[in-house]
């Protein structure tokens, strides 16, 4: 699976803590190797939404991203309020 990321996630992650930088690269991790892993609690948001995707790295933290066959472009990381 490749990985595109958007300048607006490159943004949001230099924004976070070092400790949320380092769940959100192991939830990337788990994401790229099983996008159903248990603990991402991959979903996808409403109907609305136009195919964005979102996943858990912390408590209170979500990447949001849009994902094809084979392809996830990170769209934004950040509070759970990112997805709304």
């Amino acid at each position: 699976m490749q990985v595109h990321v958007t300048p607006r996630f490159k943004q949001s992650r230099k924004r976070l803590s070092q400790a949320n930088v380092a769940a959100v690269d192991k939830a990337l991790r788990l994401l790229e190797q099983n996008p159903w892993h248990p603990s991402l609690q991959t979903g996808k948001l409403n109907p609305k939404s136009k195919g964005i995707w979102y996943c858990r790295a912390t408590k209170s933290i979500r990447i949001a991203f849009k994902w094809t066959t084979d392809i996830v472009t990170l769209l934004d990381v950040g509070p759970h309020d990112i997805l709304n």
